[in-house]
């Protein structure tokens, strides 16, 4: 198994780093992401347009996605002997 794409939050120590290696690597290799954490948006929301930047900043639903990973590592009490 490869790793094809690679998620790089901006919001960490220097966002331009992220939005320079998104630029020379493109959209099929780095995606830069930001973090939302409002109920019931979308794990990842894909732009159609570039922002001020010139990067696609993809938004990720920090809410859903806790919830959906929450669900799947629920353990269920019967199964335990």
């Amino acid at each position: 198994m490869t790793i094809s794409r690679v998620c790089w939050d901006t919001g960490g120590i220097d966002g331009e780093i992220v939005y320079q290696r998104s630029k020379k690597h493109g959209v099929f290799r780095v995606l830069p992401v930001k973090g939302a954490s409002v109920y019931g948006k979308p794990v990842i929301t894909m732009p159609k347009t570039r922002n001020q930047r010139g990067v696609y900043l993809c938004e990720v639903g920090t809410d859903t996605a806790k919830e959906i990973l929450y669900a799947r590592m629920k353990a269920d009490p019967h199964a335990c002997g």
